[in-house]
């Protein structure tokens, strides 16, 4: 077994031992609970199906499960090398009774039962053999379910008051880099373009408040991500040392106080920092983590929201929180500078403190033009002349237009630029500058309406669940039974993907000499619906008092109680106070399938199995992915 130990190795095990999984647990000191870190995905025995013509749609009734659960904990030390990085050692103990291991993380002090996909306990075997029959046929995905407690937090209601305090301040930044040849030569069809390397940094502080502003600060040069970290903890303690005097967010929390919210009361240098950037999720985000990673202490990473291994919305390091303005207004920053309507007033303000007059701060008002593929070295600063257009080619946006390149000789002669470096140093800033008056409208835009400041979140949907729920008042009921958690997961069904057929030919009377009265007359109308989830989502909804109507087990034994049932659903009216979730079993006559066939009803989550492939399927499969098939769940309308 190789070591480090990394979590493929366990998928080895269980492919070469098909009688056992291994679930990982973690140890939390701070909270002196395990958490479960990898879930086995290996549930079920290879092929234990002995169903003739078996759909495997519920893998929990038709395979077998292995029969040995293996758990094991890892113990993890964080260690320092003579090189100052960071890493860590783990240390695995196997877990004999994991049962014990949850026992007092419950109200309950008696024996659990716990489920190897989700790590849910429960008090019965029983009621545990019920659990599974949703949750193991959910598929093969795993994750701990956290249900909320009765009348302790099962209601979702606005709780973040310390949200409708203003952040003091936000730095605003954004990196630029060069371009090198690749000293890489990747086999197979993968090919390196070019790598980039940092070459700059610009970045300032505003205070919403007061409408100071900070710089910009611009640095260009050597070793750029490690000395971008450096100033910005310095300017960390500056700003510190304006909190301490100011004590702007003591005041807010007592007018907060007043309407009984319980705001937490944060020490004044203790309050979070956001540090934003504009595609910090697809771009920035990998130049701070280069540098982060090496000269921070491990322990101040506190929190890393990623979407994938590779892009983050967001990343706490200490005081300062590092968000992405992309995540909260899904634009370029050239469209979103053009939509302020020339209102930049920081941006004039600092330009107009330079000196400059009118006219020339009017050029500051649009996004700069930039020759990206152009800088392969600090010496291209030190050109006295702007490229020619063709230079102003990237492999990403491609050729710029004359209208842009007029632009950039304007901004050069305007601001009488002696060298790239100053061009690139003027660029640089009117982002930066461009970026501050664009988030400055937006928060106040939120604040103004909603009374909520968005640089506490790192998201658009986080910031909209919020405003939804202070500006409704709403108090939604959560789950605290796990068998209707498990009843509403597994009606969950997604969207419905299809190819639609590309071309079709109208025959009708309006069409003059194209038409062909010898066929069926025929349009074509087009029909499309906007606002598909908002409209859902005004509609009446769930939000308490669940209840259990009947079991199926009580209505199977009485077949006059599931007419009642049914005519008494079916009668209830879209706006009543009172809804209904249904499971049912369906089947369609053949008569019908040619009237339902274009939409048919009661869509399915199935695993599509390579059996049920069409010969065209197959050839793409052997084509695309190499024969290659995988078995995921897709949401099927099919009649059958």
């Amino acid at each position: 077994m190789p070591t480090p130990i990394c979590p493929r190795i366990f998928n080895k095990i269980e492919e070469m031992n098909p009688d056992i999984s291994i679930n990982v647990w973690e140890w939390k000191e701070e909270t002196v609970t395990p958490k479960p870190v990898i879930a086995s995905k290996n549930i079920y025995i290879p092929n234990s199906c002995k169903i003739e013509n078996c759909k495997h749609i519920n893998l929990n009734k038709c395979q077998e499960k292995r029969p040995h659960v293996i758990h094991l904990i890892a113990l993890t030390n964080i260690t320092k090398s003579e090189e100052e990085k960071y890493g860590q050692k783990n240390h695995f103990l196997w877990i004999k009774n994991p049962n014990g291991l949850v026992f007092k993380d419950t109200a309950h002090h008696s024996e659990k039962h716990l489920c190897n996909r989700c790590f849910q306990s429960f008090l019965s075997e029983k009621s545990l053999a019920y659990h599974q029959e949703h949750c193991l046929g959910l598929g093969e995905a795993c994750q701990r379910v956290d249900l909320s407690v009765k009348e302790i937090n099962d209601f979702e209601q606005f709780k973040n008051y310390g949200r409708m305090i203003n952040s003091p301040c936000v730095i605003i930044a954004d990196f630029e880099a060069g371009n090198k040849k690749p000293g890489l030569i990747n086999g197979g069809k993968t090919r390196i373009i070019s790598e980039q390397y940092a070459n700059s940094f610009c970045y300032l502080v505003h205070w919403i408040n007061t409408g100071d502003v900070w710089g910009p600060f611009l640095y260009r040069g050597n070793n750029t991500t490690q000395e971008f970290i450096r100033r910005i903890d310095q300017e960390l303690i500056e700003i510190n040392n304006v909190l301490v005097i100011k004590h702007e967010r003591k005041k807010a929390i007592k007018t907060i106080a007043s309407e009984k919210a319980k705001a937490d009361k944060i020490k004044p240098w203790k309050t979070p920092i956001p540090v934003v950037f504009h595609n910090f999720w697809g771009y920035d985000s990998h130049l701070v983590c280069e540098s982060v990673g090496r000269l921070v202490n491990a322990h101040q990473i506190k929190v890393i929201l990623a979407e994938t291994f590779e892009r983050y919305k967001s990343i706490k390091v200490g005081q300062l929180k590092y968000i992405d303005s992309l995540q909260f207004m899904d634009n370029s920053l050239a469209n979103l500078t053009k939509n302020l309507g020339g209102k930049h007033p920081i941006t004039s303000q600092y330009f107009k403190s330079q000196g400059y007059s009118d006219k020339q701060i009017s050029l500051a008002f649009r996004k700069g033009i930039y020759f990206y593929d152009y800088i392969n070295s600090h010496d291209r600063f030190l050109d006295i002349e702007l490229p020619p257009i063709y230079e102003f080619h990237s492999i990403l946006k491609g050729k710029i237009s004359q209208d842009d390149y007029h632009h950039a000789q304007k901004v050069w002669k305007t601001f009488r630029c002696k060298n790239l470096g100053e061009y690139h140093d003027l660029y640089l800033k009117i982002d930066v500058l461009s970026l501050t008056d664009v988030w400055t409208q937006f928060r106040k835009t939120c604040i103004k309406y909603y009374e909520l400041d968005p640089s506490h979140y790192v998201s658009a949907p986080s910031l909209s669940w919020d405003a939804m729920l202070k500006k409704t008042g709403v108090k939604i009921e959560l789950f605290t039974d796990m068998s209707m958690h498990d009843f509403i997961e597994k009606a969950k069904k997604g969207g419905i993907s299809k190819a639609c057929k590309r071309y079709f030919k109208a025959n009708n009377s309006k069409m003059g000499n194209a038409f062909n009265p010898s066929k069926p007359t025929s349009w074509i109308s087009y029909v499309d619906a906007n606002n598909l989830y908002g409209w859902v989502m005004s509609q009446f909804l769930p939000i308490g008092n669940y209840q259990w109507e009947a079991s199926w087990k009580y209505l199977l034994k009485n077949p006059a109680m599931q007419k009642k049932y049914l005519e008494k659903i079916l009668k209830t009216k879209a706006n009543a106070s009172r809804g209904y979730f249904l499971n049912i079993k369906s089947h369609f006559s053949l008569k019908t399938h040619d009237y339902l066939r274009d939409l048919p009803p009661a869509v399915e989550n199935v695993a599509v199995g390579k059996d049920w492939l069409n010969p065209y399927n197959e050839e793409l499969v052997n084509n695309l992915d190499g024969g290659c098939f995988s078995k995921t769940e897709k949401l099927v309308p099919t009649l059958a």
